[in-house]
């Protein structure tokens, strides 16, 4: 009797130990995960912030510290891969604004795209902000892009991400202590790799001299990738190629034609013009791309495979909708026909080369536009 006294008096204690600690660790990843939660979503602007599926309500996480230096070149005031930027008008210069996603920040200044658009006759304010998707191009609109009162509206509209992995309410991740936890094993994953294999992230240049060649850019811009950052790269092409080949596609993106459309009337409403700029994905275009998500990915033969099914439907909409197109799709298979790679090794962004080709069809679009709109 006096044992079975003993051993329930134990066992009492064993269960209230277990449940004090139970509850003393619920009530920790319940504070931790509200105090994370309050950080990310009221005060922080940091790329720490920046998990999958978790709204960003900020749009700008990922927008250059003022004053910085990226590759050779002095980030201005507002954060962006430009030179300062100016709300009074020149009457003998056109302004255009620039939105978009990490395709107009990846390059040194004299070889990003936009720079190379630029004319004597019109200038582009760069106001692309990395990580951001169509719905951040609305509000960047909104908030500073029309207060500069511009001649034209560029959208650039990248084909991998853009349509694809944004505002699925339905779904999207309650939990943000765990995103948390697996992004900085994700980063901690990358810079032990960086380290092992002696590899330099810098973006600074390090030459005194600035980047104006083209050996010079692909020295500043090309570098190796960790097995973490290449395996993370061919999971986006084949995740948005599987996507691409879907029957639905259209329906789908529906929250993002309605983004879309926004950003039309908005334009329309203030008398500015929206120009939209495809921006295929790697393996639209180079042939080395586009065989290894086939040889990596079953799935993709279980389809009658068509890499341009967003892209069609990406013109027909603008077309309907009498939205002028850059078309870089062609151009860029042309110069992979020419040149040979397009896009920057074991990465989503295109290479300088292609930098230079998508410049000058932007160029050359406003050479015309401006021809035929001249007041």
């Amino acid at each position: 009797m006096k044992k079975s006294k003993t051993l329930t008096h134990l066992l009492k204690g064993w269960f209230g130990k277990a449940a004090l600690l139970t509850a003393s660790i619920a009530a920790s990843a319940l504070l931790l995960e509200g105090s994370i939660r309050y950080y990310c979503d009221n005060i922080s602007k940091s790329p720490i912030c920046s998990f999958p599926n978790i709204e960003d309500k900020f749009g700008d996480r990922w927008r250059y510290i003022p004053g910085s230096i990226v590759f050779d070149f002095k980030v201005n005031s507002k954060g962006y891969l430009d030179k300062e930027f100016e709300t009074k008008k020149h009457d003998d210069i056109k302004k255009i604004i620039a939105l978009g996603d990490s395709f107009g920040n990846t390059m040194p200044y004299n070889f990003n795209y936009l720079t190379l658009a630029e004319s004597s006759k019109w200038e582009i304010y760069n106001m692309n902000i990395t990580g951001t998707n169509p719905t951040d191009y609305l509000e960047t609109l909104v908030n500073e892009g029309l207060s500069y009162n511009p001649d034209a509206i560029l959208v650039g509209f990248y084909e991998g991400n853009d349509f694809i992995f944004y505002e699925d309410k339905e779904n999207k991740i309650k939990l943000y202590t765990p995103q948390l936890f697996n992004h900085f094993y994700t980063l901690f994953k990358i810079k032990f790799e960086e380290k092992s294999l002696n590899i330099d992230t810098s973006t600074d240049y390090n030459n005194s001299s600035d980047i104006d060649t083209i050996d010079k850019c692909i020295l500043a811009t090309e570098r190796k990738k960790t097995k973490t950052e290449i395996k993370n790269y061919w999971q986006n092409q084949i995740a948005s190629f599987l996507i691409n080949q879907m029957d639905d596609t259209l329906s789908s993106f529906e929250y993002n034609w309605e983004i879309l459309d926004k950003i039309n009337k908005i334009a329309k409403n203030n008398n500015k013009d929206i120009i939209a700029v495809l921006i295929p994905s790697a393996y639209q275009v180079e042939k080395e791309v586009y065989e290894t998500c086939i040889n990596m990915e079953p799935k993709l033969l279980a389809h009658d495979i068509n890499m341009d099914n967003l892209h069609t439907l990406l013109r027909l909409y603008y077309e309907d909708e009498g939205i002028p197109v850059i078309d870089l799709l062609p151009p860029l298979r042309e110069g992979y026909k020419k040149y040979g790679k397009m896009y920057l090794e074991n990465d989503i962004h295109w290479n300088c080369r292609a930098n230079q080709i998508a410049g000058q069809e932007v160029k050359n679009f406003f050479e015309k536009y401006f021809a035929e709109h001249k007041n």
